[in-house]
């Protein structure tokens, strides 16, 4: 039969056992949430875009101009004043 002594240093023994184990296990589990958390955190950060080929927007036509009368040919072309000034000699007529 152990003395007193040695059964309080048992029981010791035996307490401070279960505290390394304990103490262990919450070492091993917060540096596997650490581990988990980085990779997580990488996952996080990168941002993917995804691009599609697309038709480029359609473009406004342009409006076509019209051609103004050359200066040479401005006396043999009617502008609108000239016109009616002779509707108005052939209604007088």
């Amino acid at each position: 039969m152990p003395y007193f002594i040695e059964g309080i240093l048992i029981i010791l023994m035996i307490f401070c056992f279960c505290v390394g184990i304990a103490i262990i296990c919450q070492f091993a589990r917060f540096w596997y949430e650490n581990k988990n958390k980085t990779v997580k955190a990488e996952v996080e950060k990168t941002k993917i875009y995804y691009v599609q080929e697309t038709k480029p927007a359609p473009k406004p036509k342009k409006k076509k101009r019209r051609k103004k009368v050359d200066v040479a040919l401005k006396g043999v072309v009617l502008t609108p004043e000239q016109f009616e000034i002779i509707t108005a000699e052939n209604k007088q007529k």
